[in-house]
């Protein structure tokens, strides 16, 4: 199932989320699509110390898990917005890494 938020991306097209059933849980995800969209803007997230930094601490802070660059969250019935809000907040966060490049702050 794909979710579509009211929130834009690096590209200025609406963050979707995907959602996906495995027996108590729900697994959201990304898609892959963060990074990729960061890397199309020439950002990787090992260009730097600093930039590795930022991104492990997003992950941890939003209890993200990273598997071949797919953003993952497992949710149950009980707690599925807050673990949603949380890969929403994740994805806007690290997008903002494009623009913390463009000045020198990452």
């Amino acid at each position: 199932m794909v979710i579509s938020t009211p929130f834009l991306g690096a590209f200025n097209d609406y963050v979707e989320i995907y959602a996906k059933k495995n027996h108590d849980k729900i697994i959201l995800s990304d898609d892959g699509i963060t990074l990729k969209n960061l890397n199309l803007q020439g950002i990787s997230v090992s260009d730097s110390s600093d930039k590795k930094d930022f991104f492990d601490r997003m992950l941890l802070t939003y209890e993200i898990k990273l598997d071949n660059d797919e953003f993952i969250v497992e949710a149950t019935d009980t707690n599925f917005a807050q673990k949603k809000q949380s890969l929403i907040e994740a994805i806007y966060e690290i997008n903002k890494m494009y623009m913390k490049n463009e000045t020198n702050n990452v």
